[in-house]
């Protein structure tokens, strides 16, 4: 607690985050009525007068329970108890984001201050919340879906390793599926998102069918560029892509990779298409970009002949293959996710460092999930003018 101000009666919160103050609310209720006078005298004998009242050093803990916290103020905060056991250092804005993620009570969270992302300042705690705060939103896109993993149990900078088996200590959550006589597994409940995510398990890829089905539920372009410092051709690529689709009456969606480039999605009717029909369409737009942008686009598989154009590679589309899943963290230095998108910001200023761990929930919270339709438009879809594409 930092101020006091006798004229509404409320105490200012605040917390230490990179070595400053800062203010995440006000409080007023919750305290007996003994405890509460206590606390104002004390801020009026020992705290010197402000504008706003009466304000001390960093000193004076307190539990406080909250609704949530958004856009970095408390919502509809009161005291559960001060703490003078506490420490003034201890309460950091780190420890308010583990205390307000409300971890599942099955899965004991361990080592969150293990640095993460070293570069980005990010703890392995900081992907815990995220995990536990993008659940909401990713969790339809991993249901019932065959997961490949990478972990990192030491953050992106240590050893990392793909996974595709269950592991043989996993709890009974996190449920397990034979496929070809391999125990592989699913993530279906916030429980397991959080199980994996607490064994360092940083990217989340998916085929593009459910475990029960052989037929795609969605085709995915992933446009690939050199780098990110041609991240302009990802956004000419589908932005003429997206004309492609809207000329086949095919609802599509758009994300980043969380890398350098941009995916676009297109989902489909249960039990609608064959892998063999959506080659042939992701082969025939693919080269249609190709051959009227030979300069900027290519299909070609082997990077040295590439010779800095961007790469269609609608191969990546195929049973047995994955894609990164939407809001997916990424194993790179900077902390991005594989963050959809709205069309509309697809313009020249987008960039792909710019959604990461520490700010993609925010965004879904504040604007919405741009892929919140995507399951019901593939239910909707019209294939009419891509089936006759495809039987040509």
């Amino acid at each position: 607690m930092t101020r006091f101000n006798p004229e509404n009666d409320y105490v200012t919160a605040a917390v230490y985050k990179n070595g400053e103050i800062v203010e995440l609310g006000k409080v007023k209720h919750g305290l007996d009525e003994e405890t509460w006078r206590t606390l104002k005298d004390v801020f009026r004998t020992k705290g010197r007068q402000v504008a706003e009242g009466y304000e001390l050093p960093p000193a004076v803990c307190a539990s406080i329970h909250t609704l949530d916290l958004l856009s970095g103020e408390l919502r509809e905060p009161h005291f559960r108890r001060l703490t003078p056991e506490k420490s003034a250092s201890s309460c950091t804005w780190h420890q308010a984001q583990l205390d307000l993620a409300m971890f599942p009570e099955a899965v004991d969270v361990t080592h969150t201050a293990k640095a993460f992302w070293p570069r980005a300042d990010l703890a392995k705690g900081d992907l815990l919340v995220y995990m536990r705060n993008i659940a909401p939103y990713m969790l339809p896109f991993l249901r019932e879906r065959l997961l490949t993993i990478i972990r990192c149990p030491d953050g992106v900078q240590g050893e990392s390793f793909f996974q595709k088996s269950r592991p043989d200590d996993a709890p009974d959550f996190l449920k397990g599926i034979t496929h070809d006589g391999d125990k592989r597994f699913v993530c279906n409940t916030t429980d397991a998102l959080i199980w994996l995510a607490n064994q360092g398990a940083l990217e989340y890829h998916i085929p593009f069918q459910t475990a029960d089905q052989v037929k795609p539920r969605e085709i995915v372009f992933d446009l690939d560029p050199p780098g990110r410092e041609q991240f302009t051709l990802a956004i000419q690529a589908a932005r003429l892509l997206k004309q492609v689709l809207d000329d086949l009456q095919l609802v599509s969606f758009l994300k980043t990779s969380g890398g350098k480039g941009l995916q676009v999605h297109i989902p489909l009717p249960s039990d609608s298409l064959t892998y063999e029909e959506t080659g042939v369409l992701t082969q025939a737009v693919a080269w249609t970009l190709e051959n009227s942008y030979p300069d900027l686009f290519t299909t070609e598989r082997l990077k040295a002949k590439r010779g800095g154009r961007l790469y269609i590679d609608y191969l990546q589309h195929a049973e047995g293959k994955t894609i990164v899943a939407p809001y997916s963290p990424r194993k790179r230095e900077d902390a991005t996710v594989a963050a959809p998108l709205f069309w509309e910001e697809l313009t020249d200023d987008l960039r792909p460092d710019e959604f990461q761990i520490d700010n993609a929930v925010e965004r879904v919270q504040t604007i919405g999930c741009p892929f919140a339709g995507y399951f019901a438009a593939g239910d909707a879809q019209v294939l009419a003018n891509v089936l006759s594409l495809i039987r040509k």
